[in-house]
Parts: C-alpha cells; sequence; structure tokens
C-alpha cells in the first residue's frame, strides 16, 4: 500500500480535487462481508477509520461530526429515554446519547458487525465505553427492516448512515422516513447528516425535500468536519418539536440536570444560532428536486450534479 491515502469528494467535477493523508501506520486492513475497511493512523488526525476508500471518522474531530449528528436531538426532547440508533458502527453517536443520564435504553443497528469489532479495538477513544454500558442492545442486522417491523417507539432516532449509495440508499427515502416516524413517540426527534451542500448541493436538496414530505418540521445546520475536508449539513425532523427552539437557558438546565459534560462543539449560548442558514443554503433549498422513493431513489453516483 502507498503511503498516502486519497479520497475524491463527492462532487459535479469529481476528479478535479481531493485530499489526503499519510499513513504512518497501518493497524488494520481487511475486508468484511459488504466493505473494505482500513484503520490508519496518522500524527496529525490520530486513528482514522476508512470505508471502501473513503474517510469516516477520526480521532482528532469525531465530535465535529458527532454532537451535531446527535445533540440538537438529544436536548430538544423533554425526557429522552429510549433511542435508536441506525448505522453507528463506530460507537460515536452511541457515545453521545449515553451522555445523557435520562437514557434507560440504546438499541443500535448496525448492517456490519465487523465495523463494530474493529472500532472497538481502534477507536477507543471514539466509543469509549459505550459498547458495553449496560443500557446498550447492539442488533447486528438490517435498519431498515428493524424500522419496519418493530413494536417499539423511540423518542430520539438517530440514523448515522455512509452515503447514499449502494444498499444505504434504501435508507434515504420517504418510505424509510415514513417508517421511522411510525417508530417515533408523539414528541419523537429524528436525526441524520445530510451531505455536504458544497460539494453534493442536489444530494442535499433531495434529502430534506424527501424529509420535508413526511416531517412537519425539519431544521438543517452545518459545521465544518475537517477529516471530510468540506462543509457538512446536518438535519433534524419531527412531526410536533422544533428543535431550533431551545434556548441557552434550557440547554444549561438540561445539562445540569442530565449530567451532561464533555461537549467539545456545542455550548448553550452557540446552540440557537447553529440553526441560521446561510443565503447559500436557503437559495438552494427553493429549488426543485426529486422527492427520493423507494422506485426512484436517491443515488449520489448518479444524482451529485449541481442543481
Amino acid at each position: 500500500m502507498e503511503n498516502y491515502i486519497s479520497e475524491l469528494p463527492f462532487s459535479d467535477e469529481p476528479n478535479s480535487y481531493g485530499h489526503f493523508m499519510k499513513i504512518d501506520k497501518i493497524l488494520f486492513n481487511g475486508q468484511s462481508e459488504y466493505q473494505k475497511m482500513l484503520v490508519i493512523n496518522n500524527k496529525k488526525f490520530g486513528n482514522v477509520l476508512i470505508l471502501d476508500g473513503f474517510f469516516q471518522v477520526s480521532e482528532l474531530d469525531e465530535y465535529l461530526y458527532h454532537e451535531p449528528l446527535v445533540q440538537p436531538a438529544m436536548f430538544s426532547h423533554p425526557n429522552p429515554r429510549n433511542v435508536l440508533i441506525i448505522g453507528g458502527g463506530d460507537g460515536g453517536a452511541l457515545e453521545e446519547v449515553l451522555k445523557h443520564k435520562t437514557v434507560e435504553k440504546a438499541v443500535m443497528v448496525e448492517l456490519d458487525g465487523d465495523v463494530i469489532e474493529v472500532s472497538k479495538k481502534y477507536l477507543k477513544s471514539i466509543c469509549g465505553n459505550a459498547f458495553s454500558d449496560r443500557r446498550t442492545e447492539i442488533i447486528v442486522g438490517d435498519g431498515r427492516k428493524f424500522v419496519e417491523k418493530t413494536k417499539e417507539k423511540f423518542d430520539v432516532i438517530i440514523i448515522d448512515l455512509t452515503d447514499p449509495f449502494g444498499p444505504s440508499k434504501m435508507l434515504y427515502t420517504k418510505e424509510f422516513y415514513r417508517a421511522v416516524s411510525k417508530a417515533s413517540t408523539s414528541n419523537g426527534v429524528v436525526a441524520l447528516h445530510t451531505e455536504s451542500p458544497l460539494l453534493a448541493p442536489k444530494a442535499f436538496n433531495v434529502i430534506i425535500k424527501t424529509l420535508k414530505s413526511v416531517f412537519k418540521h425539519v431544521n438543517v445546520h452545518l459545521g465544518f468536519v475537517n477529516t471530510y475536508a468540506t462543509t457538512w449539513s446536518f438535519a433534524n425532523a419531527s412531526n410536533s418539536t422544533d428543535v431550533k427552539a431551545l434556548n441557552p437557558y434550557d440547554m444549561k438546565k438540561i445539562c445540569k440536570e442530565r449530567g451532561v459534560t464533555g461537549l467539545k462543539y456545542y455550548a448553550p449560548e452557540f446552540y440557537p444560532n447553529a440553526f441560521e442558514m446561510t443565503n447559500q443554503m436557503k437559495q438552494l433549498l427553493e429549488k426543485d428536486a426529486k422527492i427520493s422513493t423507494d422506485k426512484d431513489p436517491l443515488d449520489i453516483d448518479a444524482d451529485v450534479k449541481a442543481v
């Protein structure tokens, strides 16, 4: 293997640029049933998980992805006791969920069990003790099938997936979001990442439009993730809860009551401003976009060109 690994991000000009990391040490190199798995060590980013050639998470800045993904949904729910995570095999989202002592059970459904085992060994600083927490229930299986068949209701549902291509694209459709809504409690909140509006604007627009076809409230927020070398977006969806309505006083109170500590990204004063959209995002979402369905799903390989 070469001394450097590079990633060409999804964009309308996918071969025009990219970013790379120097491989200081290869910690794991293998193939699961579903994907190629590589864990490297980089002196700046620490241990880095790479799936099918795409950077997933690094020790340096995992909080820039996991906190925006998880914490708005957790803070905005008045009493999140039963939480579902679809995907999230590195354990970072699970670790964020378990910071809230209100949580009685956190169910994580991950398709690729090998990712969990690799993460336990090489990404301990990201997952912490989340996998062994007494509140954790791990299910290795198909997340969509689980959501469609479960009789349980969840206060918060975190959808932590790879980009929408291959099998994952069927977890970005209207039908799947309807099943997620059905599996939510009456004041349930859903959280997911929604691609880069800068590099994959069409994919971003399609996902948001699809969410809005199912949920009453859809809020979007941005963050820069160094490992992805771009601005990333996250969304929260609910039929009863407006995530951006939380104020700094409420967040401080919740942190104290639930014993939430160790946040690196979110501060009470910052939280309300996180949901202010840029003009570029507003203009993008004003444009037409298809609704992703099971018959015509979003596929980032095909639908990546700018609108």
